[in-house]
């Protein structure tokens, strides 16, 4: 189950993770973790599945959200 979840959540991330204001960056990851937890329990991944993973998941979410940002302009093409 976790390498699924695991692949469910890059997926996940690639999908709706995009650009946001830079000074706003923590409530947007935290949006986003929300966000995804919601749309797990929707598909059928049980509240424990997640939760258990729950550390990794927001890492996940903070890693990808870097990759897409750039310091100075906001976006990464």
């Amino acid at each position: 189950m976790a390498d699924f979840l695991g692949e469910y959540v890059q997926e996940w991330a690639q999908a709706n993770v995009h650009n946001y204001p830079l000074e706003d960056k923590a409530a947007e990851i935290s949006r986003l973790v929300d966000q995804l937890y919601e749309d797990a329990f929707k598909i059928g991944f049980a509240p424990q599945d997640i939760d258990d993973l729950k550390v990794s998941v927001r890492d996940e979410i903070e890693n990808y959200f870097e990759q897409v940002q750039d310091g100075d302009q906001g976006f990464k093409d």
